[in-house]
């Protein structure tokens, strides 16, 4: 903590974990004249608490902040006025040990000008935009501004923080509550308003071992009489399903999940809860092979996502290059991509297969433009079926080369016997995970991404070919064939931001 960005992105991410709970203030409602309050922003080290304990801090730019956004309410939740603060000179902190959850502080000081009615309660946004200003504008009330939606989790560079959640008294606590104590006249001493904050984004990152396992290695028997011994090596990550926006304030529900203790969920003490209400409408992203990309232990942001539905939960995606060698014809170092195709419950080479093909074309012909020649593989493409349908996008089809014209219908009916195919071309595939977060009630809280979480994903084994991609630009709905092998397993295990980091078997 010896820089202010490093503050500012603490303050961000420590206030990232939590809000004051929103009970009924005392006192009067009327200011007399202009009054001060002291707003402090609590840095708590860029952490959650989670059930495996340990905290870690933010890096390469998660916990810098350039602006500050207040929004204040009525004691009956009416929107007031918000005030903006953009210049962090504005700023100081000072290290310390206050408790155990806050690292460091920043007071603000706001001027209550020109109102004659005492501002209640706060919400607050770092690093917001023009976007979200309106929107707080725009909100009538403070639960319409607790019910606003988010499309950014960054804004440029840096992340999005606005007031943690958790329950109580029957409710979500988000908004922090300004007391009568916290509002002074010019030169008077003041209690400062806590405010805790937390980062819209969760986070994943994912490794999978340096070395070759030899467990990572299988065998398929091919119609040419060879075995081929093949193994996946990783090329790369991604996120798929994401959640295409968030509530720009964490949404709460009173969970009561079976295996979780109270405080494994929602934290009140802290100022913080482990679980949220995710958007569960609209379209969720696919993603493209090409895209599948990230090296690892880089990091990945998203939007929380809780959903139930299978289809749309957050998958952490995981790009291969399929590798073989024929059993007594080679070995490791000699493995190139493997070029295979899986058709009627055999696997063959993808020469073998086409030419395969070309017996069943035994008397047809192409090129209507001079004389006409027999087929040969040469003339025929393995291509997708270009339906992008989780059940078809990753099933492939023999069709005609370009530039090749068939001199009869019949070779057009021929080939439509061949349009359910596996073909690992260049052994390009991938394999997929749903990502855990902490508890075992199935469907609930099993899977999901929360904000303010780091999942950090650990591959233990991917085994098998992987679902096959012929189209690396096509964008990809994740699904297992059932006729492929396939394993993966990974471990994942809830640190701090909180982390969370899951061991995974990708065996296909």
């Amino acid at each position: 903590m010896k820089t202010r960005n490093l503050f500012l992105s603490l303050f961000a991410f420590a206030a990232l974990c939590a809000c004051n709970k929103e009970a009924d203030p005392v006192g009067p409602e009327v200011l007399g004249e202009d009054a001060y309050l002291t707003v402090r922003i609590n840095a708590t080290g860029t952490a959650t608490k989670g059930l495996d304990g340990g905290y870690v801090a933010g890096e390469n730019g998660e916990n810098d902040v350039t602006n500050v956004l207040l929004a204040f309410y009525t004691s009956a939740g009416d929107y007031m006025y918000v005030k903006e603060f953009t210049d962090l000179n504005k700023f100081s902190f000072t290290d310390g040990t206050y408790n155990p959850n806050v690292e460091s502080q920043s007071d603000i000081k706001v001027v209550l000008e020109g109102t004659s009615i005492t501002p209640r309660k706060m919400l607050a946004i770092l690093n917001y935009n023009d976007a979200m200003k309106t929107s707080i504008e725009g909100a009538t009330t403070l639960s319409q501004a607790q019910a606003l939606l988010n499309s950014n989790f960054k804004v440029g560079d840096n992340f999005v923080i606005t007031n943690s959640s958790y329950w109580a008294n029957g409710g979500n606590a988000c908004a922090s509550q300004i007391e009568d104590a916290n509002i002074v006249k010019q030169g008077s001493p003041a209690v400062p308003v806590n405010v805790y904050v937390e980062r819209v984004a969760a986070k994943v990152s994912a490794t999978s071992p340096a070395s070759y396992d030899p467990s990572w290695e299988k065998s398929v028997a091919l119609t040419n009489g060879k075995t081929l011994n093949y193994w996946p090596e990783v090329t790369g990550y991604a996120l798929a399903s994401e959640a295409p926006q968030s509530y720009l304030f964490k949404k709460i529900s009173d969970y009561n999940f079976s295996t979780w203790t109270d405080n494994q969920w929602n934290d009140p003490t802290n100022v913080r809860s482990y679980w949220a209400d995710s958007y569960e409408e609209g379209t969720y992203t696919s993603i493209a092979y090409t895209a599948i990309n990230t090296a690892p232990s880089t990091a990945m942001y998203c939007h929380e996502n809780t959903t139930t539905e299978a289809d749309d939960r957050t998958k952490l995606m995981v790009a291969v290059t399929v590798k073989g060698y024929y059993e007594g014809e080679g070995d490791r170092a000699s493995a190139m991509p493997i070029n295979v195709v899986q058709y009627g419950g055999s696997m063959y080479t993808m020469e073998d297969f086409l030419n395969m093909v070309v017996t069943k074309l035994e008397g047809q012909t192409w090129n209507n433009s001079g004389t006409p020649a027999a087929f040969t593989k040469d003339q025929l493409s393995i291509v997708t079926t270009g339906e992008n349908t989780k059940q078809n996008d990753y099933k492939s089809k023999v069709v005609l080369g370009d530039g090749v014209t068939a001199n009869s219908p019949e070779v057009e009916n021929i080939l439509a016997a061949y349009n359910d195919l596996l073909c690992w071309k260049g052994g390009k595939a991938y394999f997929f995970t749903d990502i855990e977060h902490f508890g075992t009630d199935e469907n609930v809280n099993n899977y999901g991404v929360v904000r303010n979480h780091a999942y950090s994903i650990a591959i233990n084994k991917v085994a098998g070919m992987g679902t096959p991609v012929i189209d690396e630009t096509k964008p990809i709905n994740p699904t297992k064939p059932e006729t492929v092998e396939y394993e993966l397993s990974a471990q994942i295990n809830i640190l701090k931001w909180k982390i969370v980091s899951q061991n995974v078997t990708l065996d296909w």
